[in-house]
């Protein structure tokens, strides 16, 4: 029997997962398009610099941060950023959504990293392994701060 997960807002009766980040997709659509980005196969190439991209989309909105452009402007003040999602993102600091919310505790957040990270509270998932030893932790920046007590031994 699988348990019921949430991810973002939608239910799903199993969590696909990465097996190399451990973030998990509500269907295998999704999965694949997201285990592509840990690819070394990135065609699209950038004019300005030696950056690759997955995708026309990711190019575009990387050679942005070369040309300065930024087309979508925010409704309540005058920022505007270079991709909708940057946007949508910041929009929510002025309105206070948070449409991820956590179905154990109920806490809500603005970002669905933010939701996957808290997850692992109450999950007790360790994604983060240190290579040196059997630690393991939560959080990305936890590992790195831990691998410095490996320095110089």
């Amino acid at each position: 029997m699988h348990a019921l997960v949430r991810i973002g807002g939608a239910t799903v009766e199993r969590a696909l997962t990465c097996q190399h980040c451990s973030l998990s997709f509500p269907d295998e659509a999704r999965l694949g398009r997201h285990v592509r980005m840990h690819s070394y196969d990135r065609p699209f190439r950038c004019q300005f610099c030696a950056v690759s991209c997955l995708t026309r989309q990711h190019l575009v909105h990387h050679e942005r941060t070369h040309t300065g452009e930024r087309p979508y402007k925010c409704p309540y003040c005058p920022n505007a950023f270079s991709s909708k999602t940057n946007l949508t993102r910041h929009v929510r600091s002025h309105t206070g959504e948070r449409p991820y919310r956590c179905h154990r505790c109920s806490i809500a957040f603005t970002q669905k990293t933010h939701l996957i990270t808290h997850s692992r509270i109450h999950t007790g998932e360790r994604p983060h392994r240190c290579d040196r030893c059997s630690c393991a932790f939560s959080l990305k920046c936890a590992l790195l701060r831990h691998m410095k007590t490996h320095e110089g031994r």
